[in-house]
């Protein structure tokens, strides 16, 4: 009669053991998922920073060419905190 009770408990750590087996696949697939949607908004951020840096320089060039020299100053200033969005999305 023993063995029975083996036999029981060998089933019960095996459902045990498969259930949390599934937990953990499902816990995967979800932060497998959420990884993705993170890389591809990243990816918009990084997008949308390399726009921006373009459209200051361009601004900047216009400054320039209109002789606005306290405008070209203002878009400097901008011009290192974008960088330092840029480097930070890179990580």
């Amino acid at each position: 009669m023993w063995w029975v009770i083996w036999i029981l408990l060998l089933v019960a750590s095996g459902v045990y053991l498969g259930m949390r087996a599934r937990g953990l696949w499902g816990h995967a697939k979800r932060c497998g998922s959420e990884l993705a949607a993170a890389q591809r908004s990243l990816e918009q951020v990084q997008g949308q920073l390399e726009i921006l840096g373009e459209r200051l320089e361009e601004e900047k060039k216009d400054a320039m060419a209109n002789e606005k020299y306290e405008v070209v100053e203002q878009l400097e200033k901008l011009r290192s905190p974008v960088e330092e969005l840029e480097g930070e999305a890179m990580l």
